[in-house]
């Protein structure tokens, strides 16, 4: 059995506090007999005011300030009790007047396990006081239990409901906050919610974003861990403007080289894209022939930023645009104007070589070559007899080969210079 006895001044009357333990295995009784009140020991003693409950959040410190009316020496020893018997001796002492103090105790981050009843305790050769007990509450800040809802996804937005119906901790809840970051960024907002829905706007489209809930309670540190995330991807964005900066680099009779400004991603606005190089150029029809046009786009690799477009006709006007597309529209860009260099002009037909024979002379005409590859500004015309022995070659530049005997056949071989 265990007994203490402490002598205590309650409305100015001397009081006896006992307290006995008794073991629970045996029966017992605690008697108690000449007891003797004497004055000075509890007038000398100080005594407590009433010591009152103390409720904070958990990981924040808690203080316990036992008011007490006396003198206090520097011999006088405080003690801050716990119902389970475990005594605190810290603490720092500051006199309000000269027969009055306070008598501060604090816990450092306190949790769960430290919610209990508490008193002050004073001990000195002038006798011994203690105030009642108070407790310490310990609430733990509330965090929610699912994540938020997604209601709906935007290209720039996210509507979010969420979800609190559920928590983890203690209330009252004073504020809800909605927390979110995009997936591969470090740094997060924050932005008070004061509905059970939320619009997110301004977001990056086709990005992915963490979205939780904070809820806070009262009290400094009344903030709990955000809940759960909602992952959830905005959808892409319509391209901003059409590729810009489309220029050659090299132009040859039968490739052009090109390139064009570099792909960011707040032109494509997605993640998923593809460029395409459109080009166009009319052939002309041979013999009268109607005109041909060619036109053909080709696939652009990821992130290039050039192209090389090869086999074209030499001397010919390309016309070329840029088509920039995502799955949730297409740009184009204006078609710009190339032409290829000249080349060494394609053979005359020989179906258009017409003979005229007259005494001394042989009449040509012919068409343009069908692969003229450029602008014409010579032909050369030989000429070559059957007679080994009057055999003339003559490069001209007419139409007409003279001084030909009229019993002769001429060979013509006919070339064009461009």
């Amino acid at each position: 059995m265990e007994l203490q006895a402490f002598p205590l001044i309650i409305g100015g009357n001397p009081h006896v506090l006992i307290e006995a333990t008794v073991s629970r295995e045996r029966r017992g009784y605690v008697a108690i007999d000449d007891i003797m009140v004497l004055n000075y020991p509890c007038y000398k003693a100080p005594h407590f005011s009433r010591l009152g409950d103390e409720e904070v959040n958990a990981g924040q410190n808690a203080t316990f300030q036992c008011v007490a009316a006396g003198r206090a020496s520097e011999a006088e020893k405080f003690l801050l009790e716990r119902h389970n018997g475990d005594i605190l001796t810290a603490a720092s002492v500051k006199h309000l007047s000269h027969r009055r103090f306070v008598v501060s105790f604090q816990l450092d981050s306190v949790q769960r396990s430290d919610q209990d009843l508490y008193r002050c305790v004073t001990q000195s050769s002038r006798g011994s006081g203690v105030s009642n007990f108070a407790e310490l509450v310990v609430k733990v800040p509330p965090s929610p239990i699912a994540p938020p809802q997604l209601l709906r996804a935007g290209s720039t937005y996210l509507i979010i409901q969420l979800n609190t119906n559920s928590i983890l901790g203690d209330g009252p809840i004073i504020r809800k906050e909605i927390e979110y970051r995009a997936s591969q960024s470090p740094w997060s907002e924050v932005h008070g919610v004061n509905m059970v829905t939320y619009k997110l706007w301004h977001l990056d489209p086709d990005t992915e974003y963490h979205i939780s809930v904070l809820l806070t309670r009262p009290g400094e540190g009344g903030t709990g861990p955000p809940g759960p995330p909602l992952v959830s991807r905005t959808k892409c964005a319509e391209p901003m403007r059409p590729l810009r900066g489309l220029i050659s680099t090299d132009i040859q009779s039968r490739q052009l080289s090109l390139q064009w400004e570099n792909l960011a991603f707040n032109l494509t606005r997605c993640h998923t894209y593809s460029v395409s190089l459109c080009y166009r150029y009319t052939m002309a029809g041979g013999g009268g022939g109607h005109n041909t046009t060619v036109r053909e786009c080709l696939a652009v690799e990821h992130n290039a930023s050039r192209f090389t477009l090869r086999d074209l006709p030499p001397y010919h006007s390309v016309h070329v645009r840029l088509s920039l597309v995502n799955p949730e529209g297409k740009k184009e860009s204006r078609e710009v104007t190339f032409q290829t260099e000249e080349d060494i002009p394609g053979g005359i037909a020989p179906e258009s070589l017409t003979f005229t024979p007259l005494d001394d002379m042989i009449f040509l005409k012919w068409e343009e070559p069908v692969e003229p590859n450029g602008l014409i500004t010579q032909y050369e015309s030989g000429d070559e007899a059957q007679n080994p022995e009057e055999e003339e070659i003559q490069t001209v530049n007419e139409e007409a080969s003279n001084r030909l005997k009229s019993d002769c056949r001429l060979i013509q071989i006919l070339r064009g210079t461009s």
